[in-house]
């Protein structure tokens, strides 16, 4: 019987790199994940989890959460580090709407996501393959 033998090389000197792949990356993904839930009209977690209609919508005259886009373009990564990212909304509305303060309904645009958790597993998995030399 053959013997089976697992043999790999780590080039330690990809890691730093890696790490800065990894942490932009995901936040780009982040990134579009969160504004796509402008789009959709309801955040993603595992599943679409619509939003309130609000009067705006009811009344045929927009999108909820959409009035000149500020809070959409509000967010955006933010590099904390070389292997460190994250998303913010700088709007001081932002938490009203995204956790329902203020007596308003929530509206989440922003936060944990399954879906997104998935992809990000992908993407991490992508990045450490990178380090290994074949």
């Amino acid at each position: 019987m053959a013997k089976k033998d697992f043999n790999f090389i780590l080039n330690k000197g990809q890691l730093p790199k890696i790490q800065r792949n990894i942490a932009v990356r995901l936040s780009e993904m982040a990134n579009k994940h969160f504004n796509r839930s402008f789009d959709r009209g309801g955040f993603t977690d595992q599943t679409l989890i619509k939003w309130q209609p609000s009067k705006r919508e009811r009344d045929g005259r927009g999108k909820t959460l959409i009035d000149r886009g500020d809070l959409r373009r509000s967010i955006r990564p933010v590099q904390q580090n070389y292997r460190q990212s994250r998303i913010i909304s700088d709007r001081p509305y932002s938490a009203r709407h995204n956790d329902g303060l203020a007596g308003m309904p929530q509206r989440q645009f922003m936060g944990t996501s399954a879906v997104l958790n998935k992809v990000s597993c992908k993407i991490i998995i992508e990045e450490l393959n990178k380090i290994f030399i074949k």
